[in-house]
């Protein structure tokens, strides 16, 4: 019985290590940005990004947002740093004011 309860335990530790893995850090320089606008309870609008132009280790790539199901932010025209993982791409950047550091989830969709 005490196999087995250590068995368990082990399990989620070496489950939540392997989602620590974000891959390869890298930069990512951002070239275009495709945005949209929605509004939240018919008051408020907000402004997120969806598709992105993007040279990452030389190649052009398109990237789409991959935050399910929240919005990925608008990012500007410049380079950030970035984590590379198979087709998945996790792009930091800072938020205005506070400074507090964002990652969100890209997936590389193709190329441009």
């Amino acid at each position: 019985m005490k196999t087995l309860t250590v068995a368990l335990i082990m399990l989620p530790l070496s489950v939540l290590s392997v989602a620590r893995d974000k891959g390869t850090a890298t930069k990512v320089e951002i070239r275009e940005v495709q945005e949209y606008t929605g509004v939240t309870g018919g008051v408020s609008t907000f402004t997120g990004a969806y598709r992105m132009k993007a040279v990452l280790n030389g190649e052009k790539v398109l990237l789409e947002c991959w935050n399910r199901p929240q919005n990925c932010t608008y990012l500007g025209t410049q380079v950030y740093d970035g984590s590379v993982r198979g087709s998945d791409i996790w792009i930091t950047s800072q938020v205005p004011v506070t400074h507090k550091q964002k990652q969100d989830h890209w997936r590389i969709i193709g190329s441009w």
